[in-house]
């Protein structure tokens, strides 16, 4: 998909074509965040990505005919908000020098030449797949005619820590290192082995790089600063073979997931293992189990760990599966000190639809300090009805109902709700409150906070949804970043989902007082 850095500030409901919800990952926080984001594609060639409170975090011009399913070029949120790229289009294709900024800095010699027929020519620096302030890796070597060829190295820190060599096919052959998706200054996973004609063949090492601190703190197989924490069998087919030690998809600093078990034939098969790691000096303990039929399908009971698991905020669910669907009754499990307690519970059918009442946890659960969970029922995998939102500052204290509101048949929410902030905690207690109608936020929205100075919520800004769903019209609003010990509130005007003119940045103080601290202008 071609993007240009060109913004439009064309109202949504003009020309609407395709919408579609994903999700991203949002790595400046100290933690991994999952963030829903709705991407709109429009007939006259745009593209908007909108937060979930009503933001047009960014807008673009589209140069491709094809709206269906394009490819995104963002691995996370940081990207979103920072990368651009510009250059030139000629007859909707790119030509010429094309550059890449980062907060609207120029990144030095990252970008390269497209030809005529706008494909990528020549030497080329790219960014690394999940490139941002704590990753910033490269990647160089030459393209012809838009396929990569001969030597690509991987650079970090100015330094060459990977690469390998693409033949005149563009596939990869001999020997490589690559990086883990989630690679960043204290997250240095790096696999190694061989490929033959754009296929991984026999064993590929994982390993990480040791920090200083932690060099000689265990006995764990190191070549030099590195340590091996997994291993890939792979035939000279590229199937996936014999024993395996591999990493979960989102492992990283927080999440230090490995499953050990067996591939026949490309298939996982009878029992797999899965271990955690709190820290890098520590061994990896057993956490949960189960097994694959021949099909390589899950069968039987299962105890695996959640997206969301993390060091602080370990979550495990315990059911049975029936030929790779989860079915019948399936509890939630966090660990309380040494011990995992029952805090959550559901029920799927033969279908692997959600039935009947649940109690889960949101999906941002971070540890056992600020506990949030949602109650209410499912039917065929819609949430319908009444749904409410509890929160548990600790262990020692009860649950207390502070949000929910009503779905209908169709899954649609509709009526009074109140909502929570993506990044809601102990020290970000932050509600939304407002009406429904027909799944979109309308009217006026009120955004709520519980401070050190008082015991109950108080509103601290708000604003009017227009009726797509996007902020509009004068608004205070907070930012990612607020919380209890950084109380930044910000005043200005949306346009239909676009920050437009001054807006002001100021400071909660004590006593509810409130202090400018700076000011923003916007296009």
């Amino acid at each position: 998909m071609n993007i240009s850095s060109q913004n439009d500030q064309t109202q949504i409901n003009e020309l609407q074509e395709v919408t579609r919800d994903q999700e991203y990952f949002d790595q400046a926080m100290q933690l991994l965040f999952r963030r829903q984001l709705k991407i709109i594609f429009t007939k006259n060639q745009e593209i908007k990505i909108i937060s979930s409170n009503g933001e047009i975090i960014r807008s673009d011009i589209i140069l491709s005919s094809c709206h269906e399913d394009p490819e995104l070029p963002f691995f996370n949120l940081e990207q979103i908000k920072h990368l651009k790229w510009l250059g030139k289009f000629q007859d909707t294709k790119k030509v010429g020098k094309w550059i890449a900024t980062w907060k609207n800095e120029i990144l030095l010699d990252v970008g390269g030449q497209y030809c005529q027929k706008g494909m990528k020519q020549g030497r080329w620096k790219e960014i690394f797949k999940n490139y941002f302030e704590k990753a910033q890796v490269y990647e160089e070597g030459e393209y012809i005619n838009g396929m990569r060829i001969g030597i690509w190295n991987i650079i970090y820190q100015n330094k060459l820590i990977g690469g390998g060599f693409y033949d005149q096919q563009g596939q990869k052959n001999g020997q490589w290192i690559e990086l883990c998706n989630y690679f960043q200054c204290d997250n240095q996973i790096i696999f190694q082995g061989e490929y033959l004609n754009g296929k991984k063949i026999g064993t590929w090492d994982i390993n990480r790089k040791r920090l200083a601190i932690f060099l000689n703190l265990n006995g764990c197989k190191k070549k030099g600063n590195l340590e091996l924490i997994g291993q890939e069998q792979y035939d000279q087919q590229g199937q996936k073979n014999g024993k395996w030690v591999e990493l979960s998809d989102d492992f990283q600093k927080e999440t230090q997931i490995l499953y050990c078990g067996e591939y026949k034939s490309g298939r996982k098969c009878g029992i797999w293992e899965i271990h955690y790691q709190k820290q890098s000096n520590r061994p990896f303990y057993f956490i949960g189990c189960g097994i694959y039929n021949m099909e390589g399908y899950k069968n039987g009971r299962w105890v695996e760990v959640t997206k969301n698991f993390l060091s602080d905020g370990q979550v495990i669910y315990d059911g049975q599966y029936q030929n790779g669907k989860k079915i019948g009754k399936w509890d939630i499990k966090v660990k309380n000190d040494q011990t995992f307690e029952k805090i959550g519970y559901g029920s799927y059918d033969e279908q692997e639809h959600k039935n009947g009442i649940w109690l889960e946890l949101s999906g941002n659960y971070r540890n056992i300090y600020s506990e949030v969970t949602y109650y209410g029922e499912y039917k065929k995998d819609k949430k319908i009805g009444k749904w409410e939102i509890y929160h548990k500052q600790s262990s020692n204290y009860p649950f207390k109902l502070i949000g929910g509101g009503s779905y209908n048949d169709e899954s649609v929410k509709y009526g009074i709700w109140i909502e929570l902030s993506d990044y809601f905690s102990n020290q970000n207690e932050v509600l939304y409150q407002g009406v429904y109608q027909n799944g979109r936020k309308v009217g006026k929205w009120d955004i709520k906070f519980k401070s050190h100075q008082f015991n109950d919520f108080h509103n601290i800004g708000g604003g009017i949804y227009d009726n797509q769903n996007l902020k509009h019209a004068s608004w205070v609003d907070v930012g990612d970043n607020f919380s209890k010990n950084q109380s930044i509130i910000h005043k200005g005007e949306y346009n239909h989902g676009k920050k437009i003119g001054l807006w002001e940045e100021m400071r909660i103080c004590c006593e509810n007082t409130i202090f400018k601290i700076g000011e923003k202008i916007y296009d």
